[in-house]
């Protein structure tokens, strides 16, 4: 991965989760994500400090929230989903603390329980060609 996504602490995570939940919950969303290939990571061609992920809910496997989370140098700088609670003005879903959790923290580790043989099925967006028949998806984002 060459993206720049910030190596975070726990603390910075619970700073922007507002609480501890969300982060309590994040290795097993994450989890149930990877395994099951459901962790769509797109980046923006025009913007590479934007990312778009797909997760499908918890709930129910037919709902499919996206959600976008903005990056500067060592810090998130804002995020949205689009579920129910994603559009919190304090703290962020549990989507939202999965995904920081993983790209920010648990990737960084050395030894992360169960999830270490995923690291490798991560690809580069750079590396994996553009698509070009008339059934790719036009909105300026590279799937991964």
């Amino acid at each position: 991965m060459t993206y720049d996504f910030p190596k975070l602490t726990l603390q910075q995570i619970r700073d922007i989760t507002m609480g501890v939940y969300q982060l309590k919950q994040a290795p097993r969303y994450t989890e149930s994500h990877l395994s099951d290939d459901n962790y769509m990571l797109q980046t923006c061609r025009d913007r590479p400090n934007l990312l778009r992920v797909k997760l499908t809910s918890r709930h129910s496997s037919s709902r499919v929230y996206s959600l976008w989370i903005e990056f500067s140098g060592d810090e998130v700088t804002g995020w949205y989903c689009t579920c129910k609670v994603g559009a919190r003005v304090v703290g962020c879903c549990a989507h939202i603390a999965s995904t920081m959790w993983y790209l920010g923290y648990s990737r960084w580790e050395l030894e992360t329980p169960s999830m270490c043989k995923y690291a490798d099925s991560i690809l580069n967006a750079k590396d994996v060609p553009l698509e070009t028949d008339s059934d790719s998806d036009s909105d300026g984002f590279i799937e991964e």
